[in-house]
């Protein structure tokens, strides 16, 4: 995927124009936003869309004065390569001209909504440019879905959130497996997965689109015969999504890839309009609103003008098939007999040449007296092979008319100077044959491109039904549940939805209550006690819920979020104390500024980086004004004085994670934790001694550090 970016200038700086392209998926996506300073909503934009490559304005890398948009882009996508090109390209009026010639008949009405955002209009306008010039790819006159996504109806999760949260990436190694999407990834087509990703990092806000979701995903879970029948169905579609590249016009069609490409996708468009009937049937007796929709959009009688189209041109039989060998043989006979008597001419002096090979191949075993076969891949071509379990035979001892010998376990290939002659024909008829059987194609493919647009509409709903198929199998799980939506957060006996994943035991399920009444909640509980999990635990349950997946407790309500803010963070460096405590306050300044009522904030140990009196003052500040909205606030603290906010603010509750003390054999105390959230302040005191003590500390260290606890302790009460 390949991004352009570009902003206004002037009075205009922060109004940020974004077009993002698939070169092998048709479908562009524009998008304008009116950003800050910091530009987290073009950055978080940027996460979504997940580009290999960004394409900005050269005026943005000028050394003179370089773009702090352009700087920040740099540092948080360091693996993305930055391609400067021309302002000039970057014309809105050039954008609108390329979008009304390309965009296709179904989505044409979004000319009307982007008449007027110059700024991704004029992003659009350099990116197809570049596209076609660089990468070479052109596309054919209404072939293009065209899509604009404003940041409206879906829920903000800035990218140091979606980092910490581990929705795509875990933070425990390489293996992505334990990230939200590892967990709920079950789909079985790219389309599936595209569309899961950017939903766990944007989730949906509209209510009805998750009831939407959620009947189809309980629908699903309902009748064993439809979920069956959608697992098995699913993993014939993995590759519907290129279907789309048949909208495509590439400007060297003369080229042998060119044309073994075409075939190959011309080939998958009739295996798949074969596989809907099937899947419509699936839906037949379906109820929810999602599934009746996708069986109205499979009796799109276009599929079956298309189908009919196919057949008139190609065999029943021909699909798409594995293997060299196999698909070779798809590709060039696929085309009927009479319909291009050249072709017909090619193929049959083709037969002949596979004939001449078959007959030289016996004709040598004969003569040596081997058990020798005619073998075909798409690196050596046509060659001979031989299996030592047949008879054993070393490469030396081979006669000397057989030449390029390779050994590949037990078996032995190799060629003679007549065959490598022959092979050479053969492949020049080959060529010919794709070549010829490409102009049959493009003329079919120019016959059904006016009825094509429906494949657009197909790729959604499988993508969408694959996506909720995966839910249904992650909610499948007994001690999963449908989450409900109201206007309070409860959810009973909730767990982690990745440590349940990965932990071979189930972990210890926990209660979350906020209502407009109580919004405000205060956790503490000594380290490794299980706070920093839990606040997470919260929000990963708040994003699975949204985005129409059940969720691993024994009852669940939520409220719709519309942004997501959090100051997490596993950096303890004392070296980092002094500039994460600065970026803190900016970070708290930018919430305040930009929360709404539904909005959900966790927060791990406010204002640590500094002293403990300094520190507990600014945070008991900071909370003073998030609560004057009506945003679900959970913090995590060891300030225990902050707990005192409850004595003066009703909507404030005190937690805290049980820690139970126990005296070891050796006379050692140690804590032994239970996870488990209890209402009230922790009354564990010193709990860093004891984790201390539990590390093997010296003694000396530990009974100086409790005097000097003490002592500190009786100060403070004075």
């Amino acid at each position: 995927l390949v991004t352009a970016l570009t902003e206004g200038r002037g009075q205009a700086r922060g109004e940020v124009g974004i077009a993002a392209l698939d070169i092998n998926y048709p479908h562009l996506i524009l998008c304008q936003i009116s950003d800050s300073q910091t530009y987290v909503n073009t950055l978080t934009k940027i996460n979504v869309l997940n580009p290999i490559e960004i394409i900005v304005p050269n005026t943005f890398c000028d050394t003179q004065a370089m773009s702090k948009l352009y700087t920040l882009v740099q540092e948080a996508f360091p693996t993305v390569t930055l391609s400067s090109v021309l302002r000039k390209h970057f014309r809105d009026t050039r954008g609108l001209q390329q979008i009304q010639h390309l965009c296709a008949n179904e989505y044409s009405s979004i000319e009307i909504v982007v008449s007027q955002k110059f700024y991704a209009l004029a992003a659009a306008g350099a990116l197809l440019k570049y596209i076609e010039f660089v990468r070479n790819v052109l596309f054919a006159p209404r072939s293009l879905k065209v899509e604009y996504q404003g940041s409206q109806n879906t829920m903000v999760i800035d990218m140091k959130t979606a980092h910490f949260l581990e929705l795509i990436l875990s933070l425990r190694g390489s293996n992505n497996q334990y990230s939200l999407m590892g967990v709920m990834n079950h789909c079985q087509t790219n389309g599936g997965v595209r569309l899961l990703r950017s939903n766990i990092l944007e989730p949906p806000c509209l209510l009805e689109t998750i009831l939407t979701r959620l009947d189809c995903v309980q629908e699903i879970l309902e009748s064993s015969e439809l979920n069956l029948a959608l697992e098995s169905l699913m993993p014939k579609f993995c590759d519907v999504n290129h279907l789309l590249a048949l909208c495509m016009q590439m400007p060297r069609q003369d080229s042998k890839e060119v044309a073994e490409t075409q075939m190959k996708y011309t080939l998958l468009l009739k295996t798949t309009l074969e596989i809907l009937p099937t899947l419509r049937l699936a839906l037949q007796n379906c109820e929810s609103r999602f599934l009746c929709a996708a069986r109205e959009c499979l009796a799109d009688e276009r599929y079956q003008n298309i189908h009919c189209k196919i057949l008139s041109v190609l065999h029943d039989d021909a699909r798409t098939a594995k293997g060299a060998e196999a698909s070779q043989m798809q590709c060039n006979f696929a085309v009927k007999a009479g319909i291009s008597g050249i072709l017909d001419l090619a193929r049959q002096t083709y037969c002949e040449i596979v004939s001449d090979i078959s007959a030289l191949v016996a004709r040598l075993a004969s003569e040596h007296s081997l058990p020798l076969k005619v073998n075909y891949n798409g690196n050596w071509g046509y060659h001979i092979q031989l299996s030592q379990s047949k008879r054993h035979i070393s490469e030396s001892d081979l006669p000397p008319v057989f030449v390029q010998v390779h050994k590949n376990r037990n078996t032995l290939s190799f060629t003679t100077q007549e065959l490598i002659q022959v092979d050479r024909r053969s492949k020049e008829t080959l060529k010919e044959i794709i070549m010829l059987s490409n102009v049959v194609i493009c003329d079919l493919l120019a016959d059904i491109r006016s009825d094509i647009g429906c494949l657009f509409k197909l790729c959604e709903v499988i993508a969408e039904l694959d996506m909720l198929t995966s839910f249904a199998n992650l909610g499948s799980v007994s001690t999963y549940v449908r989450p409900q939506f109201g206007r309070v957060l409860d959810i009973r006996q909730s767990r982690h939805p990745i440590l349940d994943f990965i932990l071979q035991h189930e972990p210890v399920a926990n209660d979350v209550f906020a209502s407009s009444d109580y919004n405000c909640h205060i956790i503490t509980g000594p380290n490794m006690g299980g706070k920093s999990i839990y606040i997470r635990q919260i929000a990963l349950l708040q994003i699975m819920a949204q985005i129409g997946c059940y969720v691993p407790a024994q009852a669940a309500t939520f409220r719709i979020s519309d942004h997501i803010f959090s100051r997490l963070s596993f950096d303890d460096s004392i070296e980092c104390n002094a500039s994460t405590f600065v970026l803190e306050l900016k970070e708290f300044q930018f919430i305040k500024q930009v929360m709404t009522p539904n909005s959900l904030i966790i927060v791990d140990e406010l204002c640590r980086g500094t002293s403990c009196e300094e520190g507990t003052a600014i945070a008991w500040v900071i909370m003073e004004q998030l609560m004057e909205e009506d945003a679900f606030i959970f913090l995590t603290t060891h300030f225990l004085y902050l707990t005192k906010l409850q004595e003066l603010f009703c909507n404030v509750t005190n937690h805290h994670f049980e820690a139970v003390q126990e005296t070891t054999d050796s006379g050692r105390d140690r804590l032994v934790y239970t996870h488990k959230l209890l209402p009230g302040v922790t009354p564990v005191d010193n709990y860093g001694l004891h984790l201390a003590q539990g590390l093997a500390c010296p003694e000396s260290v530990l009974d100086n550090a409790k005097k000097l606890a003490q002592k500190l302790s009786l100060q403070r009460k004075v």
